[in-house]
């Protein structure tokens, strides 16, 4: 079987083949990861211009044969241009964490539209964030976990589902069940299974960020920190599989410069 194809897409790899082609990987709103060829992509007359590049939501088209692993791409035209997403390292991380988390749970050819929407909110809330990109990123994980059915509730206890107020204000930490997903009430702590335990602080701001309406609010180094080695625990404790991102090593590397 054979179609033509024209579709939303986010850039999640491109690299060089050849003299000037790209083979380029899209996560697409109708056919989820596809990956392309994408000729003469690198000759300066291409047409393609910053469609191709890593972060961008482009329009496409794309011949697709079920026999093949790479398809052909015809067409590709900027959406939106996120040009902040460049601007600074923190941005760029983050964005770049993003995409990379998406190619990591995304299957070749499995439709996504649910993801492909989050992925598009959560790099444009990124573009648009004037303080902490982090804290996008950090939104964007929670809901990523959310997508794949492992959504962390912060409001209620995660053994007896008693509704979760502020804890009391000498309380160092509260205790959060991975395998449920959800933290524990004083007459629950202790529940059997993986637990970690988190800051009430980095509570407070999971709350808030993971909210229908979510905000942003302004946290220090530590809280960040603690916040995003929890998400990435429990990302790694429902995604089989899932390994350290290039991106952090990558970008470690270069902050240490």
């Amino acid at each position: 079987m054979s179609a033509i194809v024209k579709t939303d897409a986010i850039v999640l790899r491109a690299i060089r083949y050849g003299e000037s082609s790209k083979i380029v990987t899209f996560f697409t709103r109708s056919h989820g990861k596809v990956t392309v060829i994408a000729k003469g992509a690198l000759r300066p007359k291409s047409g393609y211009g910053s469609s191709l590049e890593p972060m961008s939501h482009a329009s496409v088209i794309f011949h697709l044969k079920d026999t093949r692993e790479i398809q052909t791409l015809t067409q590709s035209d900027l959406v939106e241009s996120w040009r902040r997403l460049s601007e600074d390292l923190g941005t760029m991380s983050s964005g770049m964490k993003m995409i990379e988390l998406v190619n990591a749970v995304s299957e070749h050819r499995h439709e996504g539209s649910d993801l492909f929407t989050l992925l598009v909110d959560g790099l444009s809330r990124l573009n648009d964030a004037t303080k902490d990109p982090q804290i996008s990123l950090y939104i964007f994980e929670s809901r990523l976990a959310g997508v794949l059915g492992y959504a962390p509730d912060f409001t209620r206890c995660a053994v007896c589902r008693r509704e979760m107020g502020d804890f009391p204000g000498d309380s160092p930490a509260a205790e959060f069940h991975l395998d449920k997903g959800g933290v524990l009430c004083t007459d629950c702590s202790g529940a059997p299974g993986h637990r970690v335990s988190l800051s009430i602080r980095a509570l407070g701001v999971l709350r808030l960020i993971s909210a229908p309406r979510e905000s942003a609010p302004e946290t220090d180094a530590k809280t960040r920190a603690e916040i995003e080695a929890f998400l990435w625990s429990y990302l790694k404790f429902h995604i089989p599989g899932l390994k350290e991102m290039k991106t952090a090593r990558v970008f470690t590397k270069i902050e240490q410069r």
